[in-house]
């Protein structure tokens, strides 16, 4: 998360938005068990989306432990989804706004991928959101930790 928070300090910052991480674990209890790849990619797009539907105000970085489950966000204050787009906003295909796309680029699929590879990971990708007032979107996976020594 760190270098994730490095690598898109630099676009907020271009933006003018305030980009913030919050991690709640002690260095030795924050490395886990899971696809680094696959988490990446889904950080990756959900980072990237909010930077592009971002024109003013904050995104935010960070996690939670909750039981068993390691809860990630990517929290924007953003153009959000309408109530009645949010239940599509995981198929393929579906963007929320058509003009803003079409301006910003992609065709829909990144949200639809991010939630596969959730499921691959065990977990699951979900949004909270209000039109004009931002979005949250929520992945949980399996907290599986590992002791991690570091080397000097």
């Amino acid at each position: 998360m760190s270098e994730l928070h490095t690598q898109f300090s630099i676009k907020a910052k271009q933006k003018g938005l305030s980009f913030t991480i919050k991690t709640t674990l002690p260095e030795n209890k924050a490395h886990i068990k899971s696809d680094k790849s696959i988490l990446n990619r889904i950080l990756i797009n959900l980072l990237t989306n909010a930077l592009k539907f971002t024109s003013q105000g904050f995104i935010k970085l960070g996690y939670e432990i909750n039981e068993k489950k390691l809860i990630l966000y990517v929290k924007d204050s953003g153009v959000g989804i309408s109530k009645d787009n949010i239940k599509h906003i995981f198929d393929r295909f579906v963007q929320e706004e058509k003009i803003l796309s079409r301006k910003n680029g992609g065709l829909g699929l990144g949200l639809s991928i991010s939630k596969e590879n959730a499921n691959l990971l065990g977990g699951d990708l979900t949004v909270e959101s209000k039109k004009n007032h931002g979005s949250t979107f929520i992945l949980s996976i399996p907290y599986i930790p590992v002791n991690h020594t570091w080397k000097n």
